[in-house]
């Protein structure tokens, strides 16, 4: 146990432990005692520590857990137990572990890697972690999943996304999704914000940008859009920072999702 504690100790405090040696000299520290190096070097190189250090890391994030959000009972939000983010974020390495680690810009950086990570939005907690090379595909590092996630909703970037291979991964899921503009839907029906049917979009076929005006609207529309067998619902808002339109791909109704 003074072995676990030192390593935290030592990875959680001031930043100053670069080496092994630091973390040996942490341990004596703690225990007050004074280990030969070679000693707790066998000890901190079985192949059973990272998997008990992995354990005792997953226990403590359930037991330390709390509810830090919460909504009214009126709120679309209220029907969930768990808001899953999901979401990848690149970072260059050392060049020499380009073979280990390629990075998707391989000019720039020839070597890095992507963490994967899963995070609980109302109990502002990690979920699940998972670092790997950054040529991996985002699609390919979604956690697993439940078989009915009828009371919970994950939230996914549009490095998710793929109008084939989503619609039957989230099938009895309920997810909320960014997508490209890209995405090119066969327009159902078409919604305003306010509930006024827009029947000249019916059955476009078109690019969204096509059909879509090329300025900003008062009331930006609620389209629904069917991937091939999946019909599900395409929300299109125009974001005025930017000054684009944004897409959002869920299978949740229009009177339930937010």
């Amino acid at each position: 146990m003074d072995f676990i504690l030192s390593l935290i100790d030592a990875l959680a405090g001031d930043g100053n432990c670069d080496t092994q040696a630091d973390l040996h000299r942490k341990f004596n520290e703690l225990t007050g005692l004074n280990v030969f190096y070679r000693s707790w070097a066998n000890q901190a190189k079985k192949d059973a520590l990272p998997t008990l250090i992995l354990w005792l890391w997953v226990q403590c994030l359930e037991i330390f857990s709390r509810k830090v959000m919460a909504f009214d009972e009126d709120s679309p939000f209220s029907e969930f137990e768990h808001i899953l983010i999901q979401d990848g974020s690149s970072q260059a390495v050392y060049d020499a572990l380009k073979e280990a680690f390629p990075g998707r810009f391989s000019t720039v950086s020839p070597a890095a890697v992507e963490l994967h990570t899963t995070m609980d939005l109302l109990t502002n907690n990690l979920v699940r972690v998972q670092l790997t090379e950054d040529t991996r595909s985002e699609r390919d590092c979604l956690p697993p999943l439940p078989t009915s996630m009828a009371y919970i909703l994950m939230l996914m970037d549009a490095g998710y996304f793929e109008r084939n291979s989503l619609p039957l991964l989230m099938t009895g899921r309920v997810f909320i999704c960014k997508a490209p503009q890209s995405i090119n839907p066969t327009i159902l029906s078409a919604v305003r914000e306010d509930g006024k049917n827009l029947n000249r979009y019916k059955e476009k076929t078109e690019g969204c940008t096509v059909w879509l005006p090329q300025r900003p609207v008062p009331r930006p529309g609620c389209r629904m859009a069917g991937f091939k067998a999946w019909p599900f619902r395409l929300v299109v808002r125009w974001m005025t920072k930017k000054k684009k339109w944004v897409f959002v791909v869920t299978n949740l109704n229009r009177w339930s999702s937010p």
